[in-house]
C-alpha cells in the first residue's frame, strides 16, 4: 500500500526511524511502501518498538527498507544514544567508549545415568567476550562433591575448573574469562564413587562482547599486549598464579601520568597485585604493589615523554599470593 507523508525529512528518518528521536530539516515529500515483513534476530521473532512499546511498522522507500535501529540495536545487547546538539547518534558508545553491553547466555542441561559419564557440549563463542559459568542442580542431603565442571579451549586446553556439592543447589564459576572468538566446550563429570548422582543440572555460559572494556587474552608478553586508551578503564584478572597481564599506551606529547588500580574488598593485607610501567624497551620506570584491602590506589605520578609504554600486572614476586577477582586498571593523566 503507498502512503504520502508530508514533512517526512531524510534527517527524521535518521533521527526517528533508526535512534528514535526528533530532528528538525528542510521538508519534502517521500512515497513509501508499509511492509508487513516478518523479522527475525538470532532465530527469535521480533517486533520492533519504539521506547513506549509502541509496535513501529517497517517500510520501504525508494527500493531500501527501513527499520527502527534503535529497536533492533537494543535487542542486540548494543546501547543507542541520540545527541541532539550534534545532530549525532551512537549505537554502542561514542568513539572511544567502553560501554558495557548485556551479556548473552547459553545453557545445557543434563542428567547422569550411568557410572563414570562424562557430559560434553560444544560451545562456539561468536567474539572475543567476557566468560562466566554457573551451574545449579536439584537438591542432595548431602555435603559430599558430586559433579565437576570445566570449561575447555579446544586448542590450548583446560581453562575453567570447579565442582558441587549436593545440598548448595546454585555455584557460580571462581573467576570470569576473558578469552577470543573460538570453539569451547564445557564438560561436566561425575564426582565420588558409586552410582552417580541422577538429579538433573544445568550448566550456563554467559558471554559478554568485548568492545574494550575488558582486557584481551592472552596478553602474557608485550607483543601481545591489550591497547590502552588514556583514560579509559579496562577491567582485567589474573586467572592463575602463571598469568601475566600486558597493556600498551600511547603518549602523543610529554604528560604526566599515574596508573590507578582498583577491585571488590578481599580481606586481606598482603600484597595480591604487582603493578609495573615501563618503557618499550622493557626499563622499569615504577613499580606498586597492591593489598586486598585497600579497593583503590594510584602508582606514582611519572612524567613521560612521547612513546610507546607498558603496564605489567602479575604476582609473580616472592611471597606474594595468587588472587583471580577482576580489577580495573586506568593510565590517568594528571
Amino acid at each position: 500500500m503507498k502512503h504520502r507523508l508530508q514533512g517526512m525529512i531524510a534527517g527524521f528518518l535518521a533521527a526517528v526511524l533508526i535512534l528514535g528521536a526528533v530532528a528538525v530539516a528542510a521538508q519534502e515529500t517521500l512515497t513509501i511502501t508499509r511492509s508487513d515483513m516478518k523479522l527475525f534476530i538470532d532465530g527469535q521473532p521480533f517486533t520492533p518498538t519504539d521506547s513506549s512499546g509502541n509496535v513501529i511498522q517497517p517500510f520501504v522507500h525508494e527500493g531500501t527498507t527501513y527499520l527502527p535501529l534503535s529497536s533492533v540495536a537494543r535487542a542486540m545487547g548494543k546501547s543507542v544514544e541520540w545527541d541532539q546538539a550534534t545532530n549525532t547518534g551512537y549505537i554502542g558508545g561514542r568513539p572511544g567508549s567502553t560501554a558495557r553491553v548485556t551479556p548473552e547466555t547459553k545453557s545445557y542441561t543434563g542428567q547422569f545415568l550411568t557410572s563414570g559419564q562424562v557430559d560434553t557440549y560444544d560451545f562456539s563463542l561468536p567474539y572475543d567476550a567476557r566468560v562466566t559459568l554457573s551451574f545449579r542442580h536439584e537438591y542432595v542431603n548431602s555435603r559430599l562433591i558430586f559433579w565437576d565442571i570445566q570449561f575447555v579451549d579446544k586448542n590450548s586446553g583446560k581453562l575453567l575448573e570447579f565442582d558441587s556439592v549436593g545440598d548448595v543447589t546454585e555455584r557460580d564459576g571462581p573467576h570470569a574469562l576473558y578469552v577470543p572468538q573460538g570453539e569451547y566446550f564445557v564438560r561436566v563429570s561425575s564426582r565420588g564413587s558409586g552410582s552417580p548422582r541422577t538429579e538433573r543440572y544445568t550448566v550456563t555460559v554467559s558471554y559478554e562482547r568485548n568492545n574494550g572494556a575488558f582486557e584481551y587474552e592472552p596478553n602474557d608478553t608485550t607483543d601481545k599486549a591489550t591497547k590502552l586508551n588514556l583514560n579509559t578503564p579496562v577491567i582485567g584478572n589474573l586467572w592463575n598464579s602463571d598469568d601475566t597481564d600486558f597493556y600498551q599506551f600511547t603518549i602523543a606529547a610529554a604528560s604526566n601520568i599515574a596508573v590507578e588500580f582498583s577491585h571488590e574488598y578481599i580481606n586481606s593485607n598482603l600484597y595480591l597485585w604487582d603493578i609495573q610501567v615501563l618503557q618499550s624497551g622493557g626499563n622499569r620506570l615504577t613499580e606498586k604493589r597492591f593489598t586486598g584491602n585497600v579497593m583503590k590506589d594510584s602508582t606514582v605520578t611519572l612524567q613521560l615523554l612521547p612513546g610507546e609504554y607498558f603496564v605489567r600486572v602479575n604476582t609473580r614476586a616472592v611471597g606474594m599470593l595468587s588472587r583471580n577477582e577482576d580489577y580495573t586498571l586506568t593510565v590517568k593523566t594528571q
